[in-house]
């Protein structure tokens, strides 16, 4: 009876024991918390350079819509119509300026920063990831705003030079 109250004891020492030492959390999550974190702030930098991107394409339909001035002063002056090609430069400048919208919200989101501190890094995770979604979804929605407008006006620019050479021919 003594060896098994002594066992008793030794079992329930061991156990209480092992409950303060051997820590919650195992080094594998803990390395998996550091990948999750890795990520995040990468996929943030990433959202970052992608905004970056847009914005120097959007920069260059400025450059695209004063060219296209000139050209409807140059068509004008020759005596064409060019109430066509105004309409679409019209319709492409009001597009740009929606995904520039777009843009500004999508580069306000990820300037917010919320969940990373002011070096970029994972402060929570949870509001870190909500943060990454929004921002890429407003970025994702300017970056289709300026493609389909980009081509609208290509296929408008295209059309109106066929009628162009038609009328001459």
């Amino acid at each position: 009876m003594k060896k098994l109250r002594l066992f008793a004891i030794l079992a329930l020492a061991a156990v209480l024991t092992a409950a303060f030492v051997i820590p919650n959390q195992s080094a594998f999550a803990q390395e998996e918390d550091e990948r999750t974190y890795d990520r995040l702030e990468l996929y943030y930098e990433r959202l970052q350079l992608s905004a970056e991107s847009l914005q120097l394409r959007l920069n260059q339909a400025g450059n695209i819509l004063a060219t296209t001035d000139e050209l409807i002063a140059t068509l004008e002056e020759s005596g064409f119509d060019t109430t066509e090609l105004v309409a679409a430069r019209d319709a492409y400048a009001a597009a740009v300026q929606e995904a520039q919208a777009g843009l500004n919200n999508a580069v306000a989101i990820l300037d917010g920063a919320a969940g990373f501190d002011e070096n970029g890094e994972v402060v929570d995770p949870e509001v870190a990831i909500d943060t990454l979604r929004d921002g890429r979804l407003a970025l994702r929605q300017a970056q289709i705003d300026f493609a389909d407008a980009t081509i609208d006006f290509r296929i408008a620019l295209r059309e109106i030079r066929e009628a162009y050479a038609e009328e001459q021919a």
